[in-house]
């Protein structure tokens, strides 16, 4: 990782694929996305606890985000996952996040995508155009056959990103995930590459 971190310290944005769909953007995270990824976490804290899994004591510091970002890079490098930010295309505001990991090649060529949005941006269709991008990059790019989402029962924003996103509902994992310190069931979301 040592390599990773210091082969692109000072560049605006490592090597990596940008993807766009009509109004967001989305990059591969760097330290220089720490402020504005900070703000959102820290205001939006107490909801996005209760959606994801229990955050270290770390965090929300500069150090664990930056050792964050060479982990993303170092994932795309091995073509283990992509971790993009999401932004407005119109003016660059930080919008949310977005994971395509693990991918899984051979026989399963499998990817699972997960994402939050912040509050103030929500029922814009900031999220559901990311999914949108993510699952395009997946299917043409990475030629993956399948893709999976899961999220939370009581979520059903996020159900509906991604049922608009083209995904289908197939089930529920029972202990799928512990989120904040207690394991929840999940319901599994499934959308498979267009046969041509």
């Amino acid at each position: 990782m040592r390599w990773l971190g210091a082969f692109w310290r000072g560049m605006a944005r490592p090597p990596g694929p940008v993807l766009v769909h009509d109004q967001v953007e989305l990059r591969l995270p760097v330290p220089a996305d720490f402020p504005a990824w900070h703000a959102v976490k820290v205001r939006d804290r107490e909801w996005l606890e209760t959606k994801q899994p229990r955050w270290s004591p770390h965090h929300l510091t500069g150090e664990d985000f930056r050792r964050r970002c060479a982990l993303f890079a170092q994932d795309q490098v091995r073509g283990r996952g992509f971790a993009f930010h999401i932004f407005a295309r119109n003016d660059d505001r930080f919008l949310g996040f977005i994971h395509l990991a693990p991918i899984r090649y051979g026989p399963a060529r499998l990817g699972t995508v997960g994402y939050w949005i912040a509050q103030p941006e929500w029922g814009q269709g900031f999220a559901t155009q990311a999914v949108l991008a993510v699952s395009r990059f997946a299917f043409e790019d990475l030629q993956l056959a399948r893709l999976e989402a899961h999220c939370l029962p009581d979520n059903p924003a996020s159900a509906k990103v991604l049922e608009k996103a083209g995904f289908q509902r197939e089930g529920l994992l029972s202990s799928c995930l512990e989120i904040n310190g207690v394991r929840r069931d999940h319901l599994v979301y499934g959308q498979v590459a267009q046969l041509v």
